[in-house]
């Protein structure tokens, strides 16, 4: 529509027409990626909304991502209990 209209003002709007096609695929990439194992480290020392900003550089990250960051305090405790426990006996 907006094409004839540009023609019908005596400009070059046929060249901006163009054929749609739907695709019968579907989009198989991600839209975000996992995190490596340093940025879910940095994430966890991220204690504001500003550091967490700060680390992803603004991109997007994934739930899973938030979890990793959040169980891992628990996670290096737990190992060290153990190491102790490993240590005693």
């Amino acid at each position: 529509m907006a094409c004839d209209l540009l023609t019908a003002c005596q400009f070059n709007g046929h060249l901006l027409k163009a054929d749609l096609r739907k695709k019968n695929e579907m989009a198989v990439e991600l839209v975000t990626v996992l995190l490596s194992k340093e940025l879910v480290v940095a994430l966890a020392k991220a204690n504001t909304h500003g550091a967490v900003f700060t680390v992803m550089s603004g991109d997007h990250f994934t739930l899973e991502d938030m979890f990793k960051a959040a169980q891992l305090p628990a996670k290096r405790v737990r190992i060290e209990e153990l190491i102790k426990e490993k240590s005693k006996g």
